[in-house]
């Protein structure tokens, strides 16, 4: 029997975007800095300036010290897909300590998905990670996952990772309620049948991946695929929100990874927050932030402006993605007491993905970067 105390759970709201202004819109040219006859002198320079960041962060990397070999097998350095549930089953107990308390609704790819977030977080972020998996099918069909803060199973107590088995069963039902409710000021579909921006304007780098990845999703897409656009809608919401107040705005880079590392926030959030659970002082917290914190928040996504917790978890996101945050946004994220950021032994870079065309992206690359 399980017993659950279901708090978080990530999810796109159906509300709609601001009514588009585009005086304030702005123009990612990213991807048409280089042409495809040839490097220019930036170019080479880029590479060049690249080239010696790449080889700093290797010294740096073997300089630093490693984790301890007793404690990270070679058999889990790198992760390799289960070929079945029960090896997902027992290589996730077995060398993540991770319990599938409930895995009837669960496929494959799922789990190997999965198993794989957490790996990455146990063993090369060195993260407190959820200890338990469950699947189940809730009637909210654009919340993909969320946190349960403490199930019972089996007389042991765990933190819950629960996974939405209708948000991938019903994705197309997703795909077009968000079409419907928070795109469609910003994006049409052709007489194809196919997305496309309604104003070329707002056209950038990360908007046309997920136009892309939208228009390439089909019955055989994958988990990962599916949590991907997702990801993306979440991010370009945000930016279609700024645009529409006529502020200049970028839209974030997204990942399949984006919404499950806003759930690792959460879950160390939970650890040194004193208000995280009901408290006396809690609904007073929210409130003022309701009443006086949102235009904050907002800076960092349109999700965060929900709560506390959630601008801590969608901030703690943006941290992990290496994106540059306003000193407001700083100081509020320390008054909630925000978690910090990696340990020691893993350096804050994160790999960007190589836009098309652009052939000065090794220096993007090697500064920046999504691992």
């Amino acid at each position: 029997m399980i017993n659950s105390n279901y708090k978080n759970s990530y999810y796109i709201s159906q509300n709609a975007v601001s009514k588009p202004n585009f005086k304030g819109s702005s123009k990612d040219t990213s991807s048409n800095q280089a042409n495809n006859e040839g490097l220019s002198s930036g170019a080479k320079w880029g590479i060049g300036l690249g080239l010696v960041a790449l080889a700093s962060v290797g010294v740096y990397l073997a300089t630093k010290k490693k984790p301890d070999s007793k404690q990270v097998s070679e058999a889990i350095k790198h992760f390799s897909p289960a070929k079945n549930i029960d090896e997902a089953k027992n290589y996730a107990k077995k060398e993540l300590g991770v319990e599938y308390v409930d895995d009837n609704l669960a496929n494959l790819d799922m789990m190997n998905t999965v198993n794989e977030w957490i790996h990455k977080e146990k063993i090369y972020r060195k993260n407190e990670t959820p200890n338990a998996v469950l699947f189940s099918k809730e009637e909210r069909i654009d919340s993909p996952l969320g946190l349960i803060d403490e199930i019972e199973f089996n007389g042991n107590k765990f933190n819950c990772l629960k996974i939405n088995v209708n948000f991938v069963e019903k994705f197309d039902d997703f795909l077009n309620q968000a079409y419907e409710h928070r795109l469609k000021q910003f994006i049409k579909k052709n007489d194809k049948n196919k997305y496309e921006l309604i104003n070329p304007e707002h056209s950038n780098y990360n908007l046309n991946k997920l136009i892309e990845k939208m228009n390439a999703h089909n019955e055989k897409s994958s988990y990962k695929e599916k949590m991907e656009i997702f990801n993306g809608i979440s991010e370009a919401i945000t930016y279609f929100n700024k645009i529409g107040k006529g502020e200049k705005a970028t839209m974030s880079s997204f990942s399949h990874e984006d919404a499950f590392i806003h759930e690792i926030g959460h879950l160390l959030h939970s650890k040194k927050y004193k208000h995280y659970n009901d408290s006396a002082e809690r609904k007073a917290i929210f409130k003022e932030f309701i009443d006086n914190k949102t235009h904050i928040a907002e800076e960092v996504s349109e999700y965060a402006k929900n709560s506390p917790l959630e601008f801590v978890a969608e901030t703690y996101k943006k941290i992990r993605k290496g994106e540059t945050l306003s000193d407001d946004v700083k100081k509020l994220y320390k008054e909630y007491d925000g978690p910090g950021g990696f340990p020691d032994e893993i350096p804050n870079i994160i790999y960007k993905e190589k836009p098309q065309n652009d052939k000065s992206w090794l220096i993007g690359a090697a500064l920046l970067g999504s691992v």
